[in-house]
């Protein structure tokens, strides 16, 4: 009997099961888009015998039931009436078994920094057997009652988790109470913004009666040519990567633009000794296809140790991102967060840690990103930088 603490015990302990035991059950309340679980699941997709997931609040993540979709061993209660809570994992071997019970869903939260507290039975006394025997009848219980998701549930489904969880989670106690289509709270202005607004909103900023687009497109023309040329951040000259930083050049063009970092020295002098985890930090975020929360908490890790101790770190973080993936990324910073808190609901103190979950999840839920219909040239050269240039929309100037 061990008691686990840590999230690193617990994942080690799930690949322990896996490694040593053939079959797999369990019932969880809910199960996220954890990269590393999904990877460990599907490396062990035959062991898998009948795993049966919540999804009250919406709190199970779309991406891991579209992973599994084909998966005739796992199942999903639908039932919201009354809250499916357990999380309790078995790993079978003929009369052998290992028992996890406790706090832990299947989500990267509980197998790394929430603090969680799960028991572990690895035994074979009479007194463990009769546990894992009500165990394992308790997981069996819930088959019957759980089903899989047709594609046109999942949508649904996906609607309401985009609706509903991405939102503070002050409001989740009230989440009964509350009928979403008519409650503001639950209303985020930027997931709505249609493709045409949006466009509308950038193309008319103005600087001092003059239009701004095209200086703020040459900016990350420039800067997104660069990272297509040259691989690593630290294999770039000195002004390559002052301008990438949004720091002053011997270059006509004005940087400043997406998150101006001008007055920080800690990070200027960081950038010109030209501090190699920067550039491995960003090496995390790949310079095509989809950017993932694991690519993100990769990057963030190493960027913190970075700059240590540097003025508005999250200010320079998204700079950078916004500079390497400017689909994906919006710099956050002092000049813009009033505005953009107010269309994206959230307070105006943005950490590392809230990032992710709410911007940049929100911004993949909103309309104006997913749009498809792109016509004029214009259009289609803001579609490449989108993210990046929300900072059009809630810049305050002087």
């Amino acid at each position: 009997m061990k008691l686990l603490t840590s999230g690193e015990e617990i994942r080690k302990s799930f690949e322990k099961g896996f490694n040593k035991y053939n079959e797999f059950y369990c019932a969880v309340a809910w199960a996220g888009n954890d990269e590393k679980l999904i990877k460990l699941l599907k490396k062990n997709k035959n062991k898998i015998k009948k795993v049966i997931i919540g999804t009250y609040f919406s709190r199970t993540s779309p991406v891991f039931i579209k992973e599994f979709e084909d998966y005739k061993g796992i199942k999903y209660i639908k039932d919201t009436k009354n809250l499916f809570h357990p999380k309790i994992y078995i790993f079978k071997k003929n009369k052998n078994c290992m028992l996890i019970i406790g706090s832990a869903n299947l989500t990267s939260a509980a197998f790394e920094k929430n603090k969680e507290v799960v028991l572990l039975l690895e035994s074979k006394t009479e007194k463990n057997k009769e546990i894992f025997e009500k165990a394992f009848k308790y997981i069996i219980s819930f088959w019957s009652s759980a089903s899989t998701f047709s594609d046109s549930e999942l949508e649904e489904y996906k609607k309401m988790y985009n609706k509903c969880l991405k939102l503070k989670k002050t409001y989740f106690k009230n989440f009964k109470k509350i009928n979403i289509k008519k409650n503001k709270k639950f209303d985020i202005p930027i997931i709505d913004l249609l493709w045409k607004d949006f466009c509308k909103l950038v193309f008319n900023e103005k600087l001092n009666g003059e239009y701004v687009f095209k200086k703020r497109f040459e900016v990350i023309s420039v800067i997104q040519k660069l990272f297509l040329r040259i691989k690593h951040f630290n294999k770039m000259s000195t002004e390559q990567r002052l301008a990438v930083a949004g720091l002053p050049t011997n270059n006509n063009i004005d940087y400043g633009w997406f998150g101006s970092m001008r007055g920080n020295g800690k990070f200027w002098k960081q950038i010109k000794i030209n501090n190699i985890k920067i550039s491995r930090a960003l090496d995390y975020i790949p310079q095509k296809g989809a950017v993932n929360e694991e690519h993100y908490k990769k990057f963030i890790k190493l960027f913190i140790k970075s700059i240590p101790n540097s003025i508005n770190p999250i200010a320079i973080a998204t700079r950078l991102l916004a500079m390497k993936r400017p689909d994906y990324f919006v710099c956050v910073n002092k000049k813009n967060i009033k505005k953009l808190g107010k269309y994206f609901k959230v307070t105006q103190n943005i950490t590392f840690d809230r990032y992710w979950e709410e911007i940049v999840e929100r911004i993949q839920d909103s309309k104006w990103w997913n749009e498809k219909n792109i016509k004029s040239k214009s259009e289609k050269e803001l579609y490449k930088f989108r993210a990046a240039f929300l900072d059009s929309l809630f810049y305050k100037y002087k």
